[in-house]
């Protein structure tokens, strides 16, 4: 297979990995998505990095403990890692909209952290 060491795959989590029943913050109720774990087992092949970059306001509103976010992001990586598939990183954005930072998508903050940590074109 070929390596494409320079490039990688940045995800969504919710609705894109995960199923999404709104502020998800109890790991037992992770579910992926249909074709999830067979579609990251597939860029996998290719040695393509995969990352996750979240907004969780959830986090900032009071809904969702770091600890239980932490639990959350490693069940879906235990679940990935039962289908053959691997996750590089998980990054998040804990901001509501109203704090106005940088990290929360669409704007770039998670995508130019996890470009500079990981020397990504």
């Amino acid at each position: 297979m070929n390596s494409f060491s320079n490039y990688a795959v940045i995800l969504d989590r919710d609705k894109t990995i995960n199923e999404d029943p709104g502020y998800i913050n109890d790991s037992a109720k992770v579910k992926l998505m249909p074709q999830a774990t067979e579609g990251l087992r597939l860029l996998n092949a290719f040695s393509i990095p995969l990352f996750v970059a979240t907004n969780q306001s959830g986090v900032s509103r009071g809904l969702i403990q770091p600890a239980e976010l932490a639990a959350v992001n490693r069940r879906i990586a235990e679940l990935l890692a039962e289908g053959g598939a691997h996750v590089a990183g998980f990054y998040v954005c804990p901001h509501a909209d109203s704090d106005n930072c940088q990290c929360r998508k669409p704007r770039s903050g998670l995508i130019d952290q996890i470009r500079s940590e990981h020397s990504l074109d």
